[in-house]
């Protein structure tokens, strides 16, 4: 669904739109207005990550990597790591 609207435009802008083809300048409107809203959003969500970075207690580096590997020995076993013949491809 469209809707029809009227608005003002400066003068600067008016002489750039005179330039684009009438039929395509709802076109290039609702692609700046589209682009204007998602930059919008995407501020909120750095504000709110911001907000969200200032609450969080740094980690170290040490511990960052601790984590990791004590991950990776939870899920390892011994048959993980077995070297086998069997191809990759039996078929190939």
């Amino acid at each position: 669904m469209s809707h029809h609207v009227d608005i003002v435009i400066e003068d600067q802008i008016w002489n750039l739109m005179e330039q684009v083809p009438r039929e395509s300048r709802s076109d290039v409107v609702n692609q700046a207005l589209m682009h204007w809203f998602q930059l919008q959003k995407r501020h909120e969500a750095v504000r709110q990550l911001n907000i969200l970075r200032s609450q969080i207690v740094p980690v170290s580096s040490h511990e960052i990597v601790s984590w990791i590997r004590d991950d990776r020995d939870r899920y390892s076993t011994s048959n993980c790591n077995k070297i086998t013949d069997t191809p990759l491809f039996p078929n190939s």
